[in-house]
């Protein structure tokens, strides 16, 4: 795709491209973005613990695909959106569906659609689709993230000086995964889910609409966010830099709406007990939670069971969060499996 064509009103089609190398779940990345989440679900922590469950390794939390996201949405606007600059994207939706866990040791590659951009007056919208594909050519998950851009911000001086004062930018690694694109729209068959629910989830028959999940409010620091940064690969500056965050408008750095998702998904596995039960997950972001260098944030999640299917047997949770009685989650939803 010509670069004239990324923002094009003409742009009809969703481009795709596909990585030249695969991205290999590490055992000690799983306990650390597990910490970064501070999920403490003893199967990503603990071999024997997920091995008796039925795993072969250390089970990957519901997020963890944000991390490979991230990886390609900046190959994205290096090669692609040269028009745009994250510091000037707010992300809105995040959809995340899963087909089958993954695992410590799994090799996967993440396929990345660029759907055509809706402009907007003051922006555009611009929408990403993952497709994440095992060593077996099996589709493991999916994801769909939107965002909201601004064209030509990367070029205002102000925000220019903030980027080029407080952003790595004096190495080069000797290699990087190159991305191709691809014609057409890729179909791999969906994996077969290989688990059986742990004993922990609860029986369908002993859930019923209405029932109300208890209520956990977590704290997040300035180093919650910048230990965040470095391990999901988002490197908005928004997120720990108070220049950068105040240049963009912001009252101060602003937590990441995928750590407040993700923190979220481990207040649901906590109440079904089993990270792998979840099969649907997604956020629509309508607040921010700021975290000040002496003023930690206390983010409330709530959570009811919205509607249950008898015939798949899942049960669909209603997700609330909210930063000093204002809502950060709009519409957030969780789908689970039960007993």
């Amino acid at each position: 795709m010509k670069p004239e064509d990324v923002s094009s009103e003409d742009r009809d089609w969703t481009q795709y491209y596909r990585p030249d190398d695969h991205y290999q779940i590490g055992r000690e990345e799983i306990r650390e973005f597990a910490r970064s989440m501070k999920d403490g679900h003893i199967v990503h922590w603990d071999e024997k613990a997920a091995a008796d469950r039925g795993h072969s390794g250390l089970v990957a939390p519901l997020t963890f695909t944000a991390r490979l996201a991230g990886s390609g949405l900046n190959w994205l606007l290096d090669n692609v959106l040269l028009e745009y600059d994250t510091s000037a994207f707010v992300q809105t939706d995040q959809v995340f569906t899963y087909h089958r866990p993954m695992h410590a040791g799994d090799r996967l590659s993440l396929t990345m659609g660029l759907t055509p951009i809706r402009q907007k007056a003051g922006g555009d919208t611009i929408i990403v689709e993952g497709l994440l594909i095992n060593d077996s050519g099996e589709l493991v998950a999916t994801l769909l993230t939107t965002a909201a851009g601004r064209r030509g911000a990367h070029a205002e001086p102000e925000l220019a000086a903030a980027l080029s004062d407080v952003m790595m930018g004096d190495f080069s690694p000797p290699t990087t995964t190159g991305w191709q694109e691809i014609d057409g729209v890729p179909t791999p068959p969906i994996g077969t889910w290989d688990h059986d629910l742990d004993a922990a989830v609860p029986r369908f028959e002993d859930v019923s609409v209405g029932d109300v999940l208890p209520p956990k409010t977590v704290t997040l620091r300035r180093g919650d966010l910048v230990n965040y940064a470095g391990i999901s690969a988002d490197w908005n500056p928004i997120h720990w830099s108070e220049r950068a965050a105040g240049v963009v408008g912001l009252d101060t750095c602003a937590a990441h709406g995928m750590l407040t998702m993700g923190i979220g998904s481990s207040f649901v596995t906590g109440w079904v007990g089993d990270p792998t039960a979840v099969r649907d997950y997604r956020v629509r972001f309508t607040g921010i939670a700021y975290v000040a260098e002496d003023a930690p944030a206390e983010v409330e999640y709530t959570g009811r069971v919205k509607s249950l299917d008898d015939e798949a047997r899942t049960a669909t949770i209603a997700l609330g969060a909210t930063f000093r009685g204002k809502r950060i989650f709009g519409r957030a939803t969780a789908t689970v499996a039960l007993r």
